[in-house]
């Protein structure tokens, strides 16, 4: 091992770094698809809000005595 050359030292050093490089390159953009596909498929509460699919608010009584069965408590 005392015979490697500091050029070739550098060059694997290099190469180990270039590689490194790559894997995050790669990470990083697998870590963007992920999110950017997330995305797309969540809808946002203020979109449905706005147009008016779900009311941002309801008030309402219960029938029949359910709330004695079932206590709700907000």
């Amino acid at each position: 091992m005392e015979n490697i050359t500091e050029q070739y030292q550098e060059r694997i050093e290099h190469e180990f770094n270039a590689l490194c490089k790559i894997i995050i390159r790669h990470a990083s953009a697998e870590a963007k698809s992920k999110v950017s596909k997330r995305w797309k498929q969540e809808i946002s509460f203020e979109y449905l809000v706005e147009s008016g699919v779900i009311p941002a608010y309801s008030c309402g009584g219960f029938e029949n005595g359910i709330e004695a069965r079932h206590p709700l408590s907000l």
